[in-house]
């Protein structure tokens, strides 16, 4: 776990989706639905195709955790001086558009409006894309703007041992929600903290 998010553990999430997306067969089938997504461009292919092992895990992570597994991935990418950073052989999506598509799949789950609208607007006012090195600028842009398409293919991307259904079948994102949270924070009250059954439940 991340050291300075022991209190959201989210990391957590994304470490074992790795273990699952092993086990599942799921991260072949990923890189292939973010080819098929992107398939109109080469360059951007070459670049997201990667990353599918990273992104599975993030989905994972997002899918279990909702949008608070996006805010605590940006607290640790989140650096200026390192967010727009490609550094070679790196497994990971440039800080900037993993956070971007991690607000992609909170507007497709969750909704056009919610937190993650802010959290992109201030990560593209600080630092701007013209901070990056020249040559992945276009890149970035590119990115951007088939970002809905790049976050739909991950959420539906098939996986082997489900017979080729999306992990969304076996992860509703709805159980994490906003609404499912604030509801369930209601209706457990100060018992979701101490209750060994909203614990097991």
């Amino acid at each position: 776990i991340v050291r300075h998010n022991l209190y959201r553990p989210t990391s957590l999430f994304h470490e074992t989706g790795h273990q699952v997306a092993h086990l599942t067969g799921w991260v072949p089938s990923m890189r292939e639905a973010i080819a098929r997504a992107l398939a109109d461009d080469a360059q951007l292919q070459a670049m997201w195709t990667p990353w599918a092992s990273e992104i599975a895990a993030d989905v994972h992570a997002f899918l279990l955790t909702g949008y608070a597994s996006v805010a605590a991935l940006y607290d640790v990418v989140g650096d200026s001086r390192t967010i727009l950073q490609w550094p070679m052989g790196d497994p990971h999506p440039i800080g900037w558009l993993r956070t971007a598509l991690g607000c992609a799949f909170s507007r497709l789950c969750f909704g056009a409006n919610g937190p993650w609208v802010h959290l992109q607007r201030a990560m593209q006012a600080h630092p701007p894309v013209s901070n990056a090195e020249a040559s992945v600028q276009p890149l970035l842009a590119r990115s951007m703007a088939a970002m809905p398409r790049i976050a739909a293919a991950c959420l539906s991307a098939p996986v082997p041992a489900l017979k080729g259904r999306p992990m969304t079948d076996v992860l509703d994102p709805r159980r994490v929600s906003p609404e499912a949270l604030a509801q369930l924070e209601r209706s457990a009250g100060p018992a979701l903290w101490t209750s060994a059954h909203w614990r097991n439940t």
